[in-house]
């Protein structure tokens, strides 16, 4: 597992592209500390969470199949294969976004030990009626 330092992070941060229009899939977003991360679901479709109300990272460990977010309002649930690293640094706050895999936008990665994100989803607890 690869952790980065902070220059280390900034260097690799700026060598890559990150707009909507990146040729080459990436799970994940390393990045110095961040007040947001955002959830890229689809081409279009993007939310942000603010790490200030992250409680709890869960991950399933070396399987590295599924990480679980808990923040103050909702549960959000990330999928796919090699998440480990994601996983640490979602920890430490330092992950600028994640992204959903798009067969139709990008080719599969070539090496099969990089990180895929294959769905996000999100849960919000059930309000439970006010009592009388």
């Amino acid at each position: 597992m690869t952790m980065y330092s902070d220059d280390e992070l900034l260097e690799l941060q700026e060598s890559l592209p990150v707009s909507n229009d990146d040729t080459t899939y990436r799970a994940f977003m390393p990045a110095h500390r961040q007040p947001f991360i955002t959830f890229r679901l689809a081409r279009d479709d993007y939310r942000a969470k603010s790490y200030l109300h992250l409680f709890e990272v869960i991950s399933d460990g070396e399987d590295g199949k599924e990480i679980g977010l808990v923040f103050a309002t909702t549960v959000v649930k990330i999928n796919g294969r090699n998440l480990q690293e994601l996983a640490e640094h979602l920890q430490s706050h330092k992950v600028k976004f994640v992204q959903v895999f798009d067969a139709g936008r990008w080719e599969e990665p070539a090496d099969h030990k990089k990180a895929v994100i294959t769905s996000i989803s999100y849960e919000e607890p059930q309000k439970e009626p006010a009592k009388d």
